[in-house]
């Protein structure tokens, strides 16, 4: 093989040139073994892996060879008594008995109390057939106040079950910032109690969490929360303090009244399951309200930035509820629509009161051309994104009102459903006529995500296939 600059033997090693600081950024990329390992490729190489930030400790991934010569206890004592003063990410997997009978679990508590530097956790445990109860309750795990290390700030937390006797894990949390639970088994009073030990938390995410029924959170310190693919009766989330807020395949009760008061937000995802997005989006926004809820009717969408969920843009109520939002929401930037079918779409019960005239008073169809045109739209609006579009009269007349009136629009990208017609696909082509008061703004126009992945992004090519 020929190499550039001359022989083989002529040849710089382009990897050594990097500084120290880059290579070990790549080492910490590995496993802690195989981070070791890079020790014996060169002189240069045989201190680096002493002095990277990270730590992945999964013994399932180490060699089984080596395991079988020394526990995985005894391999992670040694890594920990030669390592430098760098290390502040931890991460390690374990199986109930890896961590229960090989000395993991006194290893990992000596090292948090003496070294003081850990900034960011994660601990996984591995289920197996044969796991009980005891194996994968925290309190039968970690020690009261082991989290409690003054440099901690980011802790994830996968497969374990957090009864109220084992919430003294988190006494002293007084610095603790971000806090996830992924496949954590715990209760509304759980996660209560976590909060109430966690002053300083502002990040907070739940995903696939089980016994969370009833969801209440009332905190004004928190700045961010994500739930996924969670399974509640009811949800209420308030305060002040909130400015990202994100829903991921949420599944709430047909009976449920979501309530959501964050009038500081300023970024919001929402995507349930059983529960058209906009029902959530009237009651948060005000829209719709209910006399029996406190604090009904209050806009709280008011410093919205992004929006960003599943709307059906040939439902006249969702495009009311879109200009309500264009018309609460000041400084609202970035707006991406999934156009979906309201299935799940429901009347308001009679406790519920609409803050608008509904039914309209005029023909539907022409609901844009008579809206009120709103500061959001003339003077933020930068990025629309809609995906699922087929080139129906609502939205197109949607889409083209943003296109006619966003001054400050830095791009529209409309991206076909699968299922689009030619008609509607020849529909949709006319939008790169309109008249744009951003003269800049492309308007771009992509085939259904099916084509995109098989064949590519080329949008004639995609409408001459149109049936």
């Amino acid at each position: 093989m020929a190499y550039p600059g001359g022989s083989h033997g002529d040849h710089d090693d382009l990897i050594s040139n990097l500084p120290d600081q880059l290579l070990c950024s790549i080492i910490s990329l590995l496993p802690a073994i195989d981070a070791v390992a890079t020790s014996v490729l060169s002189r240069r190489w045989t201190y680096l892996w002493r002095f990277v930030s990270r730590l992945d400790f999964d013994p399932a991934k180490e060699p089984t060879d080596l395991l079988d010569l020394c526990p995985p206890a005894i391999v992670l004592h040694t890594v920990f008594s030669q390592w430098g003063d760098n290390l502040n990410v931890f991460r390690i997997t374990h199986g109930p008995a890896e961590w229960r009978f090989s000395g993991l679990l006194p290893e990992l508590i000596d090292y948090l109390k003496n070294y003081n530097r850990i900034e960011e956790l994660e601990l996984t445990r591995i289920s197996d057939d044969y796991c009980s109860d005891e194996d994968w309750n925290l309190e039968n795990l970690v020690p009261a106040g082991v989290f409690g290390c003054q440099t901690l700030r980011v802790l994830q937390l996968n497969n374990y079950k957090l009864i109220p006797e084992s919430i003294a894990a988190f006494h002293g949390c007084v610095n603790l910032t971000t806090l996830k639970l992924n496949l954590v088994h715990l209760n509304p009073d759980s996660l209560f109690e976590i909060r109430s030990n966690c002053g300083s938390l502002e990040n907070l995410s739940l995903c696939s969490c089980i016994g969370l029924d009833y969801l209440k959170i009332y905190d004004h310190k928190l700045k961010f929360l994500e739930l996924q693919n969670l399974e509640l009766i009811d949800l209420e989330i308030c305060g002040d303090g909130f400015t990202t807020l994100l829903l991921h395949d949420v599944e709430l009760s047909s009976k449920s009244n979501p309530y959501i008061n964050c009038p500081n937000l300023q970024i919001f995802r929402a995507c349930a399951k059983n529960l058209a997005n906009s029902d959530i989006l009237e009651r948060c926004c005000g829209l719709v309200f209910s006399s029996n809820r406190y604090g009904g009717g209050k806009l709280s969408l008011t410093d919205l930035r992004l929006l960003s969920t599943e709307l059906d843009l040939n439902d006249i109520r969702d495009n009311i509820l879109l200009s309500f939002i264009f018309r609460g929401s000041l400084r609202l930037q970035k707006i991406y629509i999934t156009i979906r079918d309201n299935m799940y779409r429901s009347e308001p019960e009679p406790s519920y009161r609409y803050n608008i005239l509904y039914p309209l008073p005029y023909s539907e169809m022409g609901y844009w051309e008579k809206a009120e045109l709103s500061d959001s739209i003339t003077y933020h609006l930068r990025v629309l994104w809609i995906k699922g579009f087929t080139g129906k009269e609502t939205e197109m007349r949607f889409v083209s009102h943003l296109i006619k009136n966003a001054t400050r629009l830095e791009k529209a990208v409309i991206q076909c459903d699968d299922e689009c017609s030619l008609e509607g696909a020849v529909t949709m082509m006319s939008l790169l006529w309109l008249p744009k008061a951003s003269m800049d703004a492309p308007v771009i126009l992509k085939p259904g995500p099916k084509f995109m992945a098989e064949v590519g992004d080329d949008f004639e090519h995609w409408v001459s296939t149109r049936p």
